[in-house]
């Protein structure tokens, strides 16, 4: 079945590749006001860039046949109807399927996907997607090799799979992904292989360093006071480790 494109977006980078840099910053702008702003990004000849595109994905083939839905026509019709931006849609449990070993054919597939992108001017961001956490649950994302969930229970819903991110089971294997220093490397090096295989790269603009992601939420606690312990506690150190990460490569 062909996939592919899903959700406008009209985009930035979360570690935007070297091509890709910030506006020159006004004198007249004071700290404050920019400190405050998403500072546009530009193209080599300092203009600024606007994307506007879609999302490129194969959530159904796994494996050997991972990504085969994307084809060449996909980019060739993203250009012809006038966009120049795709958000690529990259797994963790097929990239690593078992611990240690990263699969040359994935990296190759994406290449080919990615220039593709390069011949039609497309722009592309490397999302590396989750969707419920991963495999163990049914969905896509984080291998189950690095999934702990302690025992906590799951009970999948297919009618609201949206809100299986509040099973326990799912919660907790979140934390671990955040907390857990073996876990937190192999994200880290999950992240390296790509950079280093795709940095240089004409068509990647930038990275998504995970998709959606969510925490684990504590007894009592409302949802908003949830978003921001959460984000101040594991997503921001998370973004910043695998940032450094990407940036070595």
């Amino acid at each position: 079945m062909a996939v592919v494109v899903a959700s406008v977006l009209a985009a930035g980078a979360l570690a935007p590749a070297a091509s890709a840099r910030p506006a020159p910053v006004s004198s007249s702008a004071s700290p404050s006001s920019y400190e405050r702003a998403v500072p546009p990004l530009t193209d080599d000849r300092g203009r600024t860039l606007t994307l506007r595109g879609w999302n490129v994905e194969d959530k159904a083939n796994r494996g050997e046949d991972a990504l085969s839905a994307i084809t060449e026509r996909h980019f060739r019709d993203l250009r012809a109807g006038g966009f120049n931006f795709a958000r690529l849609l990259v797994f963790w449990d097929d990239l690593e399927p078992r611990r240690g070993q990263y699969s040359a054919r994935y990296l190759h597939t994406i290449e080919r996907i990615l220039d593709w992108a390069r011949k039609h001017r497309v722009h592309v961001l490397i999302d590396a997607h989750q969707d419920v956490f991963g495999p163990a649950f049914g969905h896509r994302g984080i291998p189950e090799w690095a999934t702990r969930t302690d025992g906590l229970p799951f009970t999948p819903n297919p009618d609201d799979w949206f809100s299986e991110y509040f099973q326990p089971a799912v919660q907790r294997a979140f934390t671990h992904l955040y907390e857990d220093p073996d876990l937190q490397r192999a994200q880290a090096a999950m992240w390296q292989v790509l950079a280093e295989r795709f940095r240089d790269h004409p068509a990647v603009i930038g990275y998504d360093l995970i998709n959606e992601p969510m925490g684990e939420l504590r007894e009592g606690e409302d949802l908003p006071t949830a978003a921001r312990r959460i984000e101040a506690e594991h997503l921001t150190p998370m973004y910043n480790r695998l940032a450094r990460a990407v940036r070595t490569k």
